[in-house]
Parts: C-alpha cells; sequence; structure tokens
C-alpha cells in the first residue's frame, strides 16, 4: 500500500517482500508496473532480490550520478559473472579498468566518419528483405527484423574479412544466443547441467560464433585489408602511441558482445515503431508524408536521414517508452554516499530507464505514445544508460533504424492483424506481433 512520499534522503523498504524471495515474485509477475510504483516510496527504496538486498534508484539527477561515477559504481553482480561465462570481457560485462582501454581503441570503429558505408551496406539489406515481401502477406514483425537485423550486423561487421558461405550459420547462431542470452544469465551454474536448464545448445552456438570471429580476425590481421568493415577498424585500432592493440581475445569478447547486444535490440525498437506507429494512424500517416516528401519512392540512404525528422522522433519516442535497456545493476566497488545516504561497498544498484521515463513529473502522461513531445530535459531520456558505460553502439543503431522505418514507411502500409503481447526479458519484447503488408502504389 501506498503510504506516501518519504523524505529524500531517507532508503524506504519497498513493501510486499516474501520470507526467503524477496521482491523476487513481484519482478517476475510485473516487473515493469513494480518498478514504476517505488517512486512512490522515495529516490532511493531498497528490494530484496532472494537473500541480497538491492537499492533501486528512482530519481533521474542520481541516476546520472551513478552512471557518470563508474568507479564507485562498476558492472556486477551474479547475472553479470554468468554473462562473462559465455561472452567474455566484452565492452558490456568486463569492469571499469579493462572498460577504459577497451573503449578507447573500439571507439574508432563506430566514429561518426565510418557511418556513411555502414549505412550504404544497411540500406542494401533493408531493400533486400522488404522488397521479399508479397502485397497483402501477413508476416510475422520481430522474426522478419530480426532477421534484417542479424544480416545487417553481419554484413557491417565481416563485409568481406569473411566467406560469405558461413554466413547463414552465423545468422541462425546469433539468433539461438539472442533468445537464449536471458536464460543464461539468470540460471546459477550449479543448475545449468540438470534437465530442463540445459545450455547446450547455447553453448554450442556460442562456440561456433566465436571460431568464426577468430577466422575472420585471422583473414583480417592476414590480409592487412582496410576495409569498411567494423571488424578491420578494430583490427586496426591503436592507442595514441600506436602501441595498445586488441588482441585476438580482446576482439573476440568484444565481436561477442556486439552481436548479441546489436541484434536484438535495433530489431526489438523497430518491431515496436511499426506497431506504434500502426495503433496511430496519424502516426503512420505523417511518416508516409515525410518519407514521400523525402525519398521520392527511392529507398532512404545515409544522406537522407537528417531530413526524416518525424521518423527520428518516433524512435525516439518508442526508446522512451520501451528503453533498450530497461534495467541496469552496478556494484558498489567501496562505501558511497548517494542523496545523502551511506551505502556499503559490495551493494547491487539497480538503474532503471524504463522508470525514469515513466515518471509523471517528467513525462506527462507517460504511458501515451507522442511523438511530438518536447525535447527531454537534460538526464530525463537515458535509453541507452549513460556516462563511460552509455552504449557504444548508439548511433549505429538509431541510422539502422531511421533507414528501415521510413524505406517501409515509403513502400509499405502495415495494419495490425494480431497485437503483441509484452514480454519482459533482458528486453522489452513485442512477442507475436503479426502484420499485413500492403505495398502502396
Amino acid at each position: 500500500m501506498v503510504v506516501g512520499r518519504i523524505a529524500v534522503n531517507a532508503v524506504a523498504r519497498a513493501p510486499g517482500r516474501l520470507p526467503l524471495l524477496g521482491h523476487l515474485v513481484h519482478l517476475k509477475r510485473d516487473p515493469l508496473g513494480f518498478l514504476t510504483s517505488l517512486p512512490d516510496y522515495g529516490d532511493l527504496v531498497e528490494i530484496q532480490l532472494g537473500g541480497e538486498p538491492a537499492i533501486v534508484v528512482c530519481d533521474a539527477e542520481l541516476t546520472r550520478q551513478v552512471f557518470v561515477n563508474d568507479r564507485t559504481y562498476d558492472k556486477g553482480g551474479p547475472m553479470f559473472e554468468n554473462a562473462r561465462s559465455f561472452c567474455g570481457n566484452g565492452l558490456v560485462t568486463c569492469r571499469r579498468d579493462v572498460h577504459r582501454t577497451q573503449r578507447r581503441l573500439t571507439q574508432a570503429a563506430f566514429h561518426r566518419g565510418r557511418m556513411a558505408g555502414y549505412a550504404h551496406r544497411m540500406a542494401s539489406q533493408i531493400v533486400a528483405q522488404t522488397d521479399a515481401w508479397s502485397d497483402g502477406q501477413v508476416i510475422d514483425v520481430l522474426a522478419e527484423l530480426m532477421s534484417l537485423s542479424t544480416k545487417t550486423l553481419v554484413e557491417t561487421v565481416f563485409c568481406d574479412t569473411l566467406d560469405r558461405n558461413k554466413f547463414p550459420a552465423m545468422h541462425a547462431n546469433i539468433n539461438t544466443l539472442v533468445y537464449g542470452v536471458l536464460r543464461e544469465m539468470i540460471t546459477p551454474p550449479h543448475l545449468k547441467g540438470l534437465p530442463g536448464f540445459s545450455s547446450r545448445r547455447f553453448r554450442a552456438a556460442c562456440a561456433d560464433v566465436r571460431t568464426t570471429i577468430l577466422t575472420a580476425v585471422a583473414n583480417a590481421r592476414a590480409t592487412g585489408q582496410k576495409s569498411g568493415a567494423v571488424l578491420t577498424a578494430l583490427v586496426n585500432a591503436c592507442d595514441e602511441h600506436g602501441r595498445r592493440r586488441l588482441s585476438d581475445q580482446d576482439l573476440n569478447d568484444i565481436m561477442t558482445t556486439i552481436f548479441l547486444a546489436g541484434t536484438e535490440t535495433t530489431a526489438t525498437t523497430l518491431t515496436w515503431c511499426l506497431y506504434l506507429a500502426a495503433a496511430h494512424p496519424e502516426v503512420a500517416q505523417r511518416l508516409r508524408r515525410e518519407a514521400d516528401a523525402v525519398l521520392s519512392g527511392k529507398a532512404a540512404t545515409y544522406e537522407d536521414i537528417p531530413h526524416l525528422t518525424y521518423a527520428t522522433q518516433v524512435i525516439m519516442e518508442t526508446q522512451r517508452l520501451y528503453p533498450t535497456a530497461w534495467i541496469l545493476t552496478r556494484r558498489t566497488t567501496r562505501p558511497a554516499v548517494l542523496a545523502g545516504q551511506r551505502i556499503p561497498a559490495g551493494r547491487t544498484i539497480i538503474c532503471s530507464p524504463y522508470l525514469i521515463h515513466h515518471r509523471r513529473d517528467l513525462y506527462p502522461e507517460p504511458d501515451v505514445f507522442d511523438p511530438g513531445r518536447p525535447a527531454p530535459a537534460r538526464g530525463t531520456y537515458v535509453p541507452f544508460g549513460g556516462g563511460a558505460r552509455r552504449c557504444i553502439g548508439d548511433e549505429f543503431g538509431t541510422i539502422e533504424m531511421t533507414l528501415a522505418l521510413s524505406t517501409i514507411a515509403a513502400a509499405w502500409s502495415l495494419e495490425i492483424v494480431r497485437p503483441p503481447t509484452v514480454k519482459v526479458g533482458v528486453l522489452i519484447r513485442p512477442y507475436g506481433l503479426r502484420m499485413r503488408v500492403r505495398r502502396r502504389c
């Protein structure tokens, strides 16, 4: 029961804690509703994850402080340890001391100057995927866009560093990883060999992906290529002194992370975009008008993006409603003070972009889809996290989504046949969405 907002500097305890389970039942039953109820109790609210306490940060400015102070609030906890066991020490899972070096060397592959080349490859995949649709066809939207996202990522990452005959197997393995990653992260290691918890298929797919990456790395090193691939940019990256480079192990971990983090995030957000636009006919109509005016019947290109402003607004509002990272955890590396409260070392801290994006004092009618909302105030829009750990591929993914959304709007009208069921896992997924595609004359 809500008993009213308490003092800012107090750490409240969320009600409804159960013996042994804590608040896990609430998180499993209605994780989004549970999180968005917590600001009623204070800016810092303690919940219980089984036998372990965790502090949920409910205030935008305090969330920003956690994000920017990665020396004190570092990656950690059981979920991250599990993730490291299969995807290695990549950008998402590594600790701060490793991350700083990896980030500097990896940044070159995601420099704005390289985006036009990536966008060209993205556009060709978008056209190939959507041209295969037939008028009146009913599509499984998330499956279609997962296929598109995987093909696009493989194409932009590898280009000609890998035999294209290996691409289909890579697509299949990435799909296996994406759909199994949450179970791998939350299942304790001692359960993974038991019936019903087997991860054999997942582990085999992960091993195949990592072997394929090493083959591509070896090819890129042997040929000294300087193509437009993400991989070649990473292979050739070095520090300002020309001495520090990424090892094969670094590259394997980083690339595995890119595939795991970059495939479903783009596909899921784009699926929500198409659904929300179709559910709001005035939004779909305005998207089509913009696409007609800017594209004149052709597919979108990188040069068109500055003029596709409404498509960008639709994507931003979609990411507000369903942020790429709806929940993020940190672990205090030393005693800390947050909102005037002392927090011991080793405490789990939970930040939720979804929670911040659904605060009624920050976003009036937060559950309403409105691409015309005023620009968000600083620190209140955090779909990609923040600070040094902000998603390195945010611009890469936004470009792909803008190209796809506008290209589809230019050529197709979509109507909802079966609305999605919301499934909350690593992402907030629109499961089961079916739409009928009609070719525009």
